[in-house]
């Protein structure tokens, strides 16, 4: 791997193994970073170990929108083809019957993918660990896949860094559906080990319903940083202000 490295000319590069590497990396516009499609197993995952910084430019990525599991897999998924899917919070209960999958995975050290619903991918897994800065003026997403039926859950981003910055957007959310059931979001965790502040937008917001589907609960975020002590942090649990539907929790 060159040093420094830049991703550039509209390339998508997928890691499917773990890669350790020294140097900056730079995702310039119109590249990205991402992992391959999953199926019922998780088998590839975008697990980065960096000493230096990783620069996000405006227009770049790292997006593993719909890699995680395929649709009707995954510890979360329903058992019918109406409900959404589940990762760090349920899925839409479009009849409210508990055929919902339940939610799993960690809180403050997420590493899986996101459920499939019935015809919907879940998000992949995004893993990070920077010794210097992680700045993101473009996207870092893992996001369920939307669908007329069901959505998919939001996966995974799990980001050690010295420090995060920028103004771009970290996201996990679940996908949205028209009639069926949303997916619930994914899990972010976050921590610094020198920086303070949070300055880009992060979500893990469930899908929304675009006509009369229930809508799936919020997924989770954990933000640690250098003023916290040794286990604290903050847990935010945020749905943009949209009410998750009957029996969508997160846990």
């Amino acid at each position: 791997i060159p040093n420094p490295f830049s991703l550039s000319g509209n390339y998508t590069l997928n890691l499917d193994t773990p890669i350790s590497a020294t140097g900056n990396w730079t995702i310039t516009s119109g590249s990205a970073l991402s992992h391959n499609v999953n199926y019922n197993s998780e088998t590839y995952k975008l697990n980065l170990t960096l000493n230096g910084n990783l620069t996000i430019n405006s227009g770049g990525a790292i997006n593993v929108d719909g890699m995680g599991f395929t649709g009707g897999q995954g510890p979360g998924t329903s058992a019918t083809y109406w409900d959404g899917a589940s990762y760090g919070g349920r899925g839409g209960d479009k009849f409210a019957d508990y055929t919902v999958g339940p939610t799993y995975g960690s809180v403050t050290n997420p590493t899986s993918l996101g459920s499939g619903g019935y015809y919907t991918a879940g998000g992949g897994a995004i893993i990070i660990s920077s010794t210097g800065t992680v700045t993101v003026n473009g996207t870092i997403s893992a996001n369920g896949v939307s669908n007329y039926f069901n959505g998919g859950a939001g996966g995974t981003v799990n980001i050690t860094a010295a420090t995060l910055a920028g103004s771009g957007t970290i996201r996990a959310n679940g996908g949205v559906a028209h009639e069926g059931g949303c997916g619930g979001g994914g899990r972010i965790a976050i921590i610094q080990t020198t920086g303070t502040s949070w300055t880009p937008t992060i979500q893990a917001f469930g899908g929304y319903a675009t006509y009369n589907g229930p809508v799936g609960a919020a997924g989770t975020i954990y933000l640690k940083d250098a003023n916290d002590a040794a286990g604290a942090g903050e847990l935010i649990i945020d749905n943009n202000d949209v009410a998750a539907s009957y029996n969508a929790l997160t846990e």
